[in-house]
């Protein structure tokens, strides 16, 4: 995985998946997975597939609810 950042965006980049994540969008994820919210709901609320969802949370040091 490749994670890259040009102005204020972060990139990473992965089999099967190259969305661009927005600083916002990183704010809400660590949000929602404070708020203790289960893998499948962030992936809903952001939506995303859950394989983004856990490489990002992984990449930013959180740690996701069990499902």
């Amino acid at each position: 995985m490749q994670i890259s950042s040009v102005n204020g965006m972060t990139s990473t980049s992965s089999a099967g998946s190259q969305q661009s994540w927005t600083s916002r969008q990183e704010l809400q994820l660590r949000t929602l997975v404070n708020q203790g919210l289960p893998l499948d709901k962030i992936a809903n609320r952001l939506d995303r597939p859950a394989s983004d969802i856990k490489v990002k949370a992984a990449a930013l040091g959180l740690n996701l609810s069990a499902e």
